[in-house]
């Protein structure tokens, strides 16, 4: 078994916006996919182009994703706030109830 490590140092792409590359375009890409450098890119390279739309497509499903379980929780934590209330007002009711008697 063969194993390859990859290390990408993106801090030493800094200051090369200028300089010509694929390999730079995509390093750019991984740094910050809304970049104006590949933004221009991807007019030209359709792999970099679906590469930005596939990450897109994710980026929203888990939002929704996420957007889905905060109401999820939402709801759970309103049906144990009401729960809870009740039964204090269950608590205070019979309390009354022995009170009068």
């Amino acid at each position: 078994m063969i194993l390859e490590l990859v290390i990408l140092e993106l801090n030493k792409i800094k200051g090369k916006e200028k300089v010509e590359g694929e390999l730079l375009d995509w390093l750019f890409f991984i740094d910050n996919p809304e970049s104006e450098r590949v933004k221009e890119k991807m007019k030209k390279n359709k792999e970099l182009k679906e590469a930005g739309t596939k990450l897109k497509t994710m980026s929203r499903a888990e939002y929704k994703e996420r957007m889905a379980w905060f109401r999820e929780k939402a709801i759970l934590d309103y049906n144990t706030g009401m729960s809870s209330a009740r039964e204090q007002g269950e608590r205070k009711a019979k309390l009354e109830t022995a009170k009068k008697c």
